[in-house]
């Protein structure tokens, strides 16, 4: 009987190491969803903020105006072959971006981008997150 006790112990043991492993896990975002929560003319900063997170890029376009931009890099599965994954598969960019008119979003645009198309777009993919404000 005792060496069936061992062998729950065992499993349980197994269960909360696997448990907590789990939730040591980055946060993952899902800009195509967190877009279509944006209204423009009614969504405040502090709104974006608490569902889509600090901004990748920030960018002034006049007095009363910003431009924030979001950012994520999809690779496919040969992409993250270890040592030539560079050289094969694919890699795409999910991009929000939100305009600002003082703290209501103007407008909000998504797009899926290629690596050129990325490239092209002058977006900084080596920026260091932006801090609180």
């Amino acid at each position: 009987m005792r060496h069936v006790f061992s062998w729950y112990g065992l499993f349980f043991l197994c269960a909360a190491l696997f448990l907590t492993s789990c939730s040591s896990q980055p946060y993952v975002r899902h800009l195509a969803s967190d877009v279509s929560l944006i209204v423009p003319q009614e969504t405040t900063k502090k709104q974006i903020l608490s569902f889509m997170g600090q901004p990748d890029q920030k960018r002034d376009l006049s007095e009363s105006s910003e431009e924030w931009t979001y950012f994520q890099t999809n690779k496919s599965a040969l992409r993250k072959t270890p040592y030539v994954g560079h050289r094969i598969g694919s890699e795409n960019y999910d991009v929000v971006m939100v305009v600002f008119n003082g703290d209501i979003v103007q407008t909000s645009t998504y797009r899926l981008l290629n690596e050129n198309e990325f490239a092209e777009s002058g977006i900084k993919s080596d920026v260091q997150k932006i801090d609180a404000e």
